[in-house]
């Protein structure tokens, strides 16, 4: 990851780092979420749709764990889209997101 920042010192003064030991080099993990105001399969769909076209990568739905009357979900109804990106696909996301 340094050897990216260094060849692109627009990022690096973006960010606003003095050194270049100050860059952030062990991302182990990182999870795309999605979460939709409107429960209806159609949006969360499309949503979950973005969400592989980004990271390039199956995304799976997040399901409700408990029933609310005032926010009008039942148990276990699709509410978004989450994705968990490791090792060679975190680092393939992050060269096309700089």
């Amino acid at each position: 990851m340094r050897k990216i920042y260094q060849k692109n010192n627009k990022l690096i003064k973006c960010f606003l780092y003095k050194n270049t030991y100050e860059i952030p080099t062990n991302i182990k993990k990182l999870t795309l979420y999605t979460i939709n105001k409107n429960f209806f399969l159609n949006s969360i769909i499309q949503s979950c749709t973005c969400l592989e076209l980004i990271a390039k990568q199956k995304a799976f739905l997040i399901r409700s764990k408990r029933s609310s009357a005032f926010k009008k979900i039942k148990k276990g109804l699709p509410i978004g889209a989450k994705i968990t990106l490791r090792k060679n696909k975190l680092n393939l996301f992050l060269l096309n997101l700089i």
